[in-house]
């Protein structure tokens, strides 16, 4: 019965060792839909006046990627994000922005380094597009922000 087990043994594990030397790994296109829920702080540069603080708020991103590779350690990985990005302050004095909701797009193009299986690295540019704003006063209009 031993030597039975012991051969029994010994095909499974010559089989799965011939199993994997017979995989070659391919590198496919691959691509997915992403979503976030995040906190925030609106910011505002230049002549502040009163020095105002905006509380953190939350928001939302979702969007779909792609990713090219290019050989074994790189890739490339353009995404389409969409983005709700929300500000408030408790300031009483009148503002252009006190309130509410800029909406915008964001198209970042990452280079990734894989670094094994399942840890990559990834670096490169990104543009945002304002779509919209929702300001809760009627103050601020789109025009008020840089359109990227």
């Amino acid at each position: 019965m031993k030597k039975i087990l012991f051969l029994l043994f010994s095909l499974i594990t010559i089989t799965a060792i011939q199993a994997q030397k017979s995989y070659k790994w391919k590198y496919n296109t691959s691509g997915g839909v992403l979503g976030a829920f995040n906190f925030n702080e609106f910011k505002t540069w230049g002549s502040n006046a009163g020095s105002v603080d905006y509380n953190t708020r939350t928001g939302w991103a979702a969007g779909a990627w792609v990713n090219f590779p290019l050989g074994k350690l790189f890739s490339v990985e353009p995404q389409l994000i969409y983005s709700s990005y929300n500000y408030y302050t408790a300031y009483v004095i009148p503002l252009l922005l006190n309130r509410g909701d800029v909406n915008y797009f964001s198209i970042p193009v990452h280079l990734k380094l894989h670094l094994g299986h399942s840890f990559a690295v990834a670096v490169g540019p990104q543009i945002d597009i304002t779509m919209s704003l929702e300001d809760k006063q009627g103050a601020a209009k789109k025009e008020d922000f840089k359109s990227t």
